[in-house]
């Protein structure tokens, strides 16, 4: 992703977030595709402190992994059920589209399910509950202070306009 498309989304979810009435805290790792010149009166955005993604993104623990063996079986099943009729392996990858591409990752999201997605933002310590409780109790300068904190026990360099 580059920024510009970044920015786009994110201005878009802005006003529809705006529209429902509705505040969000959106945390983002330090991907520099995430930099953006928005002005957003709905939103707080929250970057994690460097190097700290593996840790604390729910995605890592686990519902990549399941995406991608999904995908990966669609992507063979599809492979062996066309091996018949190619005369060498080189043609297979010519017999998939980019239509196919999208069925196998519309397929492979579905197959994740809600429950995996909740184990693995439980395994960060990131509850439903919880959230909902800490989004009431936000204070911005606060998290700030506390993010200091955490980053220098961690050896980070803190920089305060990365938050």
């Amino acid at each position: 992703m580059i920024s510009s498309i970044f920015e786009e989304w994110l201005v878009n979810f802005a006003k529809k977030m705006r529209n429902r009435a509705r505040k969000v805290l959106l945390v983002l790792d330090n991907a520099t595709c995430h930099a953006h010149g928005a002005q957003l009166k709905n939103f707080k955005l929250l970057f994690l402190p460097p190097n700290t993604t593996s840790k604390l993104q729910p995605l890592d623990h686990g519902v990549m992994k399941c995406f991608k063996m999904e995908y990966r079986q669609c992507a063979l099943r599809h492979v062996i059920a066309r091996m018949d009729g190619c005369e060498s392996a080189c043609q297979l990858p010519k017999k998939i589209s980019a239509g196919d591409t999208l069925d196998w990752i519309k397929t492979s999201w579905k197959k994740i399910g809600l429950e995996m997605i909740t184990k693995c933002f439980v395994s960060c310590g990131i509850s439903s509950r919880e959230v909902e409780r800490e989004l009431d109790l936000f204070d911005e300068q606060t998290a700030e202070d506390q993010l200091a904190e955490l980053s220098k026990l961690a050896g980070i360099e803190y920089d305060p306009e990365s938050f």
